[in-house]
């Protein structure tokens, strides 16, 4: 564009701004207030819509990239991620959630609250199985992906406070197996006596476990309640869904009687 076509487009701006200031001045308070209502509606239903619907188009893309995959595949798809964060030069832990690390490839790594939200759209999404081709909708249904946040965050538990929790019932659940090996006796501190450590282990052909390591650092530890925590979790809510499938055919049967 041309010096004087830049300098034409920012005097007709100028131009409009006046005349839409005068016009605002010189009308009536309601007719202020109906005139700006319009306007309100003309940009939900076109920019702005518009706007979310591409947003929503490229969160069905990563939330369908996030998929379940083969193992080869999920081997093929971290590799990508890893390439591509190196690329750009980002950092992530690598207990970071699979749509956060695309979440924020995909947005880039600056604003990070926009990274959370999006991940936890995709994560809400996940957990209710909502199908890629339906995210949008879904989106939309929820109220968009602020009300999805908020919605989320009142149901939102700490990392710390899943570990306390599952710590809390970890000397409650039963005792699987009692290991004793010459190996792990060496490893042995009197200074862990009645702390938690992961032992971690590959099961066999034979249904026997080989405990090829024992993991006593923070990290290791917590991570391991939080997946306790996850998995009891998940437990209950399919105690849950069973119990309440179980009434609701003891009513129709009561009810056909």
């Amino acid at each position: 564009m041309e010096i004087f076509e830049i300098a034409e487009s920012v005097a007709n701006n100028v131009v409009s701004n006046d005349v839409s200031t005068q016009a605002t001045r010189s009308a009536s308070p309601i007719d202020t207030i109906a005139r700006l209502e319009r306007s309100r509606i003309e940009w939900e239903a076109g920019a702005y819509r518009t706007s979310n619907m591409q947003l929503y188009q490229i969160l069905s893309e990563c939330y369908a990239f996030g998929d379940e995959l083969s193992f080869a595949e999920s081997v093929a798809r971290k590799q990508a991620l890893d390439k591509f964060y190196a690329e750009r030069g980002y950092r992530i832990k690598n207990d970071t959630p699979l749509y956060t690390r695309i979440v924020r490839a995909v947005f880039g790594n600056i604003d990070r609250r926009r990274t959370s939200t999006y991940s936890l759209v995709l994560r809400a999404a996940k957990a209710e199985q909502v199908l890629p081709l339906k995210l949008a909708e879904w989106i939309e249904a929820k109220g968009g992906v602020q009300e999805i946040k908020l919605r989320r965050s009142a149901n939102y538990v700490a990392p710390k406070q899943k570990v306390e929790a599952a710590q809390q019932s970890f000397s409650t659940l039963p005792i699987l197996a009692t290991v004793h090996s010459e190996q792990l006796s060496l490893l042995a501190n009197a200074d862990f006596m009645g702390e938690e450590c992961v032992l971690l282990a590959t099961q066999q052909a034979d249904g026997k476990f080989a405990v090829r390591a024992l993991l006593r650092k923070n990290a290791a530890v917590n991570a391991a309640f939080q997946s306790l925590y996850s998995e009891q979790c998940e437990k209950q809510k399919q105690q849950e869904k069973e119990l309440l499938a179980a009434n609701e055919a003891d009513g129709a049967m009561k009810a056909a009687a």
